[in-house]
């Protein structure tokens, strides 16, 4: 995977711009998974991370509503690149 970071600094910050949320994850989070489909043979490169409760796991993933679904306590509220 050395190609992909072949000419990019290590001090450079990926993804800290956007159209919405100021990040490369701003308006819809898409994660990998392999329990719900995701090619076993991906790798992810990168996640974001931190993100505030306005953004909460996928619809289909929710039975109920509950408290548990938000950015700040759901670690599966990630998108993965």
């Amino acid at each position: 995977m050395e190609f992909i970071s072949k000419d990019i600094s290590r001090d450079c910050l990926f993804g800290n711009y956007g159209l919405a949320g100021n990040g490369a994850a701003g308006q819809e989070l898409d994660r990998y998974d392999p329990q719900l489909r995701s090619p076993q043979h991906a790798v992810v490169i990168a996640s974001s991370t931190n993100h505030t409760d306005y953004m909460v796991l996928a619809k289909e993933e929710i039975g109920a509503m509950h408290w548990m679904i938000g950015g700040s306590e759901n670690r599966n509220v990630r998108s993965d690149i």
